[in-house]
């Protein structure tokens, strides 16, 4: 009889979604900080908690932006910390905490929000971002600039972690200089 339990191999399309990621496997912390502020800095985050905090006093959004910051952060930080320290995904620390079926419908809600909801949002702001840059040209019309837009970030997520970061380490620096100088 054969012994069909071994270990299966890895090629480099792995992205250790549901195993721990090796020790040798492991991204440095600057390129896990330069990826998170990434998805941190989003022009369309920006102006939504804009529109959220317009009825607000100066004092009053502050606080509203720093409980709301400080929620998240005491959350990612344990999510991280765990994350980091077994080298597993989210994928796996859900499945530790609520189970295979609890994970499951985790899964499922973090699909429809955060994949298809987070993916829809970011296309049609694009897409109007860009219509309103470039007017009158054809690949900017809002439908258009939505679908080459789209495929982008979808091209984007077959690359995966790698194709991320590299972006990432072109975007986060433009964006903080523009920061500084507007």
């Amino acid at each position: 009889m054969e012994n069909n339990s071994k270990k299966p191999s890895y090629t480099n399309a792995d992205d250790f979604a549901v195993t721990s990621v090796p020790e040798n496997k492991r991204k440095s912390i600057f390129n896990i900080t330069i990826t998170s502020c990434a998805w941190i800095i989003s022009l369309s985050t920006i102006v939504t908690g804009g529109a959220l905090i317009q009825g607000l006093n100066f004092a009053h959004a502050v606080l509203a932006a720093v409980l709301g910051m400080l929620i998240l952060a005491v959350y990612g930080f344990f999510q991280g910390v765990m994350g980091a320290k077994y080298g597993i995904s989210t994928t796996v620390l859900a499945r530790q905490a609520f189970g295979r079926y609890g994970s499951g419908l985790f899964g499922i809600i973090l699909a429809l929000t955060l994949g298809i909801g987070w993916f829809g949002w970011q296309v049609a702001f694009f897409g109007t971002t860009i219509s309103e840059m470039f007017p009158g040209v054809w690949l900017a019309k809002p439908e258009v600039a939505i679908v080459w837009g789209g495929i982008l970030m979808i091209l984007t997520a077959f690359i995966g972690y790698r194709g991320l970061a590299a972006l990432s380490f072109i975007a986060v620096p433009l964006v903080v200089i523009f920061s500084m100088y507007l």
